[in-house]
């Protein structure tokens, strides 16, 4: 199996957000984009994503913007999860589970996983802690 290195272009994707609307990864427009392949039903991601949303919050020059990309199935634990976790930044999620276009391109095997991308889309980190995320902020 490929899996990405420091340095390698992550692909562009498309995927709806929970109003519908078609996000690709292109379409953001930031310094740095921290993507983050989650799942509502993730003990670890749910400990993990509400401080990495208090981080991506009180950052003083927005230079990082996220994309949260779910691997739920249920549309009403997504958003569920958005809702309860009050997250402001890019929510997206096409309902298929592990066998969504985006969690196969990017050989995604286990959630959390994190990609920290330039505007080029090409990766500058792959934390996988909390602390290891801290000194990207």
């Amino acid at each position: 199996a490929k899996y990405f290195k420091l340095g390698d272009v992550v692909p562009d994707f498309e995927l709806p957000d929970s109003s519908d609307k078609r996000i690709n990864l292109t379409d953001i427009k930031s310094e740095k984009i921290l993507i983050i392949f989650y799942a509502s039903w993730c003990p670890h991601c749910n400990s993990i994503i509400p401080q990495i949303h208090q981080l991506y919050k009180n950052q003083k020059s927005k230079t990082t913007e996220v994309i949260a990309i779910s691997i739920d199935t249920s549309r009403a634990d997504w958003v569920g999860n958005i809702k309860l976790n009050q997250l402001e930044w890019t929510n997206v999620c096409d309902m298929k589970g592990w066998n969504g276009k985006a969690v196969l391109d990017y050989y995604i095997y286990a959630t959390p996983t994190m990609f920290l991308v330039d505007k080029t889309s090409v990766i500058l980190a792959k934390p996988v802690s909390f602390d290891e995320l801290l000194k990207w902020f």
